[in-house]
């Protein structure tokens, strides 16, 4: 994760979204590579806690604009 921060704070402000949505796929396919080599009962404690961090981090509006002023929903997080 210190990696991921560095690789986004270091990168021209006019590069830092494509940066960061780099991380993010690179994140995604991580955990879904992690996810699939869990069995039933571990990947639901796994699922639960991933929950957990989520909620001390995500917005707590519900709706967040991103850049460029687009709205997501976090609703069932």
């Amino acid at each position: 994760m210190d990696q991921t921060a560095a690789s986004v704070q270091v990168t021209d402000p006019a590069e830092a979204e494509r940066a960061r949505n780099r991380q993010e796929a690179v994140w995604q396919t991580r955990i879904e590579i992690l996810m699939e080599s869990l069995d039933a009962a571990q990947r639901e404690q796994a699922a639960e806690q991933l929950r957990s961090l989520l909620a001390q981090y995500a917005p707590q509006s519900g709706v967040v604009a991103g850049p460029g002023g687009l709205a997501a929903n976090t609703v069932g997080i």
